[in-house]
């Protein structure tokens, strides 16, 4: 358990301005489940997540927003937040502060080239 209260997301991935509350649904590509999270930064490069499962270094998951036309009318939907991704678990901690959510993990939007097949 942590001693005092952190935010753990990536500070070099994320604007000043890219904080948000946007309900998404994650699965890990290897698995058949989901489990809900919630977006609380993003950027190009990626968000920041909280949610109340832990997800392992390098994980491959799968997100997408929940309700899509609910943050369609959101006056501070970013420009640079995708509504669905494939993305590299960088990493996953434990936060300690009043909420749902136990685990704050920062995900990079996967970038290499996948054939179709």
């Amino acid at each position: 358990m942590l001693s005092e209260k952190h935010d753990y997301s990536d500070k070099t991935i994320f604007s000043e301005n890219s904080h948000c509350n946007v309900d998404i649904l994650c699965g890990r590509l290897a698995e058949m489940n989901t489990f809900r999270a919630k977006i609380k930064k993003y950027s190009r490069e990626g968000i920041y997540y909280e949610s109340e499962e832990y997800v392992e270094k390098g994980t491959m998951i799968f997100y997408k927003i929940q309700n899509l036309i609910k943050w369609m009318a959101d006056p501070q939907a970013g420009k640079d937040m995708r509504t669905a991704a494939l993305a590299e678990v960088e990493n996953c901690r434990e936060i300690e502060k009043e909420g749902f959510y136990r685990y704050g993990t920062n995900v990079r939007y996967y970038k290499k080239n996948i054939p179709l097949q």
